[in-house]
């Protein structure tokens, strides 16, 4: 996609190309497909990186693609920057049905992702238990995981985030070095 030396649409400005490659067959094991970027800048932010999506595990019931993101980086007009590096696996489970009413992305335990914040912070995030977004609570307009827990080390801090155990909320709790509290997420 080629947005040349700048394109404005419903207010907002892109240049430079994202470029995608395909390969396989669509949703079959081995499949894949794969975004980057070249000169590519949205409002003046600079986008860099390359997210690969391939597809691990196909059945009648799910299909778990394994997701990394390599050389991530955004550098604002400040020459200020954020860097990521992530790799985890994406399960997506079905129960059959068109409806789809009892769909889950499930965000693998294992997963990780680390990098460096705006701020020159380093950082390290391990999903310890599957983050599970269930699609009723989409419906009902709850856009957290209902379950699921990740562990993020920034500043020699631990801060455990524990998404509950499968209510549709907006409730999460947060832990930091061994001192916890309930916190209710709301849309800004």
């Amino acid at each position: 996609i080629d947005f040349g030396t700048g394109c404005t649409v419903n207010g907002v400005t892109r240049k430079g190309k994202i470029l995608i490659t395909y390969s396989g067959e669509r949703r079959q094991a081995g499949s894949s497909h794969s975004m980057s970027f070249d000169g590519y800048y949205v409002d003046g932010i600079k986008i860099e990186g390359t997210r690969t999506v391939e597809v691990a595990e196909i059945s009648l019931t799910s299909i778990t693609h394994e997701i990394t993101l390599e050389n991530g980086k955004i550098t604002w007009p400040d020459n200020s920057f954020l860097t990521r590096t992530a790799h985890h696996f994406r399960r997506w489970v079905w129960n059959g049905t068109l409806a789809r009413l009892d769909d889950e992305m499930r965000i693998l335990e294992g997963g990780s992702a680390e990098g460096q914040n705006r701020n020159g912070k380093g950082y390290a995030m391990q999903i310890t238990e599957d983050v599970v977004f269930k699609a009723e609570c989409g419906r009902n307009k709850r856009f957290l995981p209902a379950s699921g827990e990740k562990v993020l080390s920034v500043d020699n801090k631990i801060i455990t985030v524990d998404y509950g155990s499968g209510d549709c909320d907006n409730s999460v709790t947060v832990t930091v070095n061994g001192e916890s509290r309930e916190v209710t997420v709301t849309r800004g």
